[in-house]
């Protein structure tokens, strides 16, 4: 895992969630296993999960619910302070924009 979003350079690590996020472009193919509602993700040759960094106290998870001719589409948002005063932490989190991700959160 190279992606500079996850290295903090300071003094003060503190406690950070893991969240592991790819472009939905990186995907060869995925599955899901109803009995045990777990996804199965390969990523395509030479694509890896990257890692987020944020603090407990600043992520935040919000969802919305809207009803759409195909039944109903949840929308999640997902709010982090990242340090972001690298240039190269900015330019990843610039590609992130408007672009399909997927999360791999733990607990």
């Amino acid at each position: 895992m190279s992606n500079p979003i996850s290295q903090h350079e300071g003094v003060n690590l503190g406690a950070n969630h893991q969240i592991l996020w790819t472009f939905v472009s990186d995907v060869l193919s995925a599955t899901f296993n109803k009995s045990t509602l777990l996804h199965i993700v390969n990523l395509k040759p030479g694509k890896d999960w990257n890692y987020l960094y944020t603090t407990p106290e600043s992520l935040s998870v919000e969802s919305d619910e809207k009803e759409t001719a195909a039944g109903v589409k949840y929308i999640y948002t997902i709010k982090g302070m990242i340090p972001k005063d690298r240039s190269n932490v900015q330019v990843i989190l610039h590609q992130m924009v408007n672009r399909g991700l997927i999360l791999k959160v733990r607990n």
